[in-house]
């Protein structure tokens, strides 16, 4: 398969994290890929058998242009071509019109380029930049006045900023602010991402603010615990979600939406371009079970595809244990590169059941409960061995000034097993609210846990507990105190720090 892309290097391509779980959901389904820039000349297009495009990066090199010319070229050589480059500017505007004309529920919306040009009078109104994405300059107005004064100074502050490329853009888009259900007086947004037919819970987010995105959401225990749910149970209306994909056309995409007090939902927005945990900009979450469904879930839209249009690798057996060898630019393939890897994943339910006893313990707090757990059992930190007394010890400093604290099971690493052994290596997190008001904290542990299993039930053997830096805590977004990316962090720095506050 030909990947279409804007980045100019398997590096580049790999930093936006959909890209990277892209590639792992290709090398599991045995679908060798190759990375293509469109205004290259094109490759032997008999060689393959699909064209996918990605979005991101979507204005580099002039990338929407070529690639549009590109995938008439690929359709007319009989190529499906999955997630077209069209409607890449990703316009607020035009995924509320297309659900406006197909009934799917959806604010109501203006464009206009002045204060004189509003007409639409359903206040309170959102006032934004249409296309501009990630809650950035984002506006509530209650009536004409304010509007009118707020569109006058936030378009004086964009001409005051010219001729910079990175001032900001002069909002020209009014959307009806719509009143939806509060849980324990938070507003609340859900994402799912819809590939194909399948819907795949994103995330769970909720605010104080009336604006929920990842930079003002609330991100502490209920909520992470919400969030938890919703990713391991699954939407609840997947019709409802796959409806309102359908209606925009799109292969690939994630939907943004609330639900009203009478229980249905209203769409806010589709991105093709989605910000998602382990990016760049959100640099504080590592890879999660929903990325890895989604790459999955992509390689198996593209060999529905395939067998849809009677291609010749529809008709050659997949083979069921091996991966393909490794791919990169078709151009110019650099040597080795090591195909990605991932859990060989069995039941999501078997790993909350062995960790949700540990939850009333600390929920309570009740670090002493947790040693018959671990009695017998080898405990490391840090690459060095511990007692049950000092992992008791370093929970309790760590959680001090936390309230209602909770386990979160943020990622599943890998785990092997059977009837009668387990073995995980999980990313848990201990999160709860800031006594002082300041938003969540807590910290997060590496745990690598083997069970036995004796026929009366599971037994803990071995148990080993690393963490990422000290100030690694579970913060709304990173901060000067933390900055650190889980995902590249030194395992044991933060336990080392809070294991020398216990010893002083």
């Amino acid at each position: 398969m030909l990947i279409a892309t804007g980045f100019a290097s398997l590096d580049s391509f790999q930093l936006p994290m959909e890209n990277r779980t892209l590639l792992w959901g290709l090398d599991q389904a045995n679908i060798r890929w190759f990375l293509y820039n469109p205004w290259e000349p094109p490759p032997d297009l008999a060689r393959f058998d699909a064209v996918l495009v990605t979005v991101y990066r979507a204005y580099a090199s002039n990338f929407t242009y070529h690639c549009q010319a590109f995938e008439k070229r690929a359709a007319e050589a009989g190529l499906p071509v999955i997630n077209t480059i069209a409607g890449s500017d990703g316009l607020h505007s035009a995924y509320l019109e297309t659900w406006r004309r197909h009934e799917i529920p959806c604010a109501r919306f203006q464009r206009f380029r002045t204060a004189d040009d509003l007409t639409l009078d359903t206040y309170p109104l959102i006032l934004r930049r249409d296309g501009v994405h990630r809650g950035n300059s984002m506006i509530l107005v209650h009536n004409r006045a304010e509007a009118e004064a707020a569109i006058r100074a936030q378009h004086a502050d964009c001409a005051a900023t010219y001729p910079s490329l990175r001032g900001p853009l002069p909002v020209d888009l009014a959307i009806e602010f719509v009143e939806t259900r509060k849980v324990e007086g938070y507003y609340c947004k859900w994402r799912s991402y819809v590939v194909g037919d399948e819907v795949i819970p994103a995330h769970f987010m909720r605010s104080r603010s009336p604006f929920v995105n990842y930079k003002d959401a609330a991100l502490w225990a209920n909520t992470c615990s919400m969030d938890e749910v919703f990713r391991m149970d699954g939407e609840p209306h997947p019709n409802r979600v796959r409806a309102a994909a359908r209606a925009l056309g799109y292969d690939i995409i994630a939907l943004d939406y609330s639900q009203r007090e009478d229980g249905g939902y209203i769409f806010w927005e589709g991105n093709r371009v989605r910000a998602t945990a382990g990016d760049r900009h959100v640099r504080w979450l590592t890879m999660r079970e929903a990325d890895l469904t989604y790459g999955a879930a992509v390689a198996r839209l593209v060999r529905r595809r395939v067998e849809e249009a009677d291609r010749p690798a529809a008709r050659r057996p997949a083979p069921r244990h091996s991966r393909p060898p490794a791919a990169a630019f078709v151009a110019a393939p650099p040597p080795g590169r090591a195909p990605a890897t991932g859990p060989d994943r069995r039941s999501v339910g078997d790993i909350r059941a062995l960790v949700e006893p540990l939850r009333a313990l600390v929920r309570r707090k009740d670090w002493a409960a947790l040693r018959p757990w671990v009695e017998g059992a080898r405990l490391t930190l840090k690459g060095d061995v511990v007692t049950a007394a000092e992992v008791e010890s370093l929970l309790s400093v760590r959680t001090r000034d936390v309230r209602d604290p909770e386990i979160v099971v943020e990622e599943i690493l890998a785990q092997d097993a059977d009837a009668a052994r387990a073995e995980f290596h999980l990313r848990l997190a201990v999160v709860g609210q800031r006594l002082d008001g300041g938003g969540g904290g807590g910290m997060i542990l590496d745990v690598r846990a083997g069970f036995t299993n004796d026929g009366e039930g599971w037994t803990l053997e071995a148990l080993s507990v690393d963490c990422p830096p000290s100030w690694a805590l579970w913060n709304a977004r990173p901060n000067d105190r933390a900055p650190v990316h889980y995902g590249t962090a030194q395992a044991g720095d933060g336990a080392q720090t809070a294991i020398g506050r216990i010893g002083a």
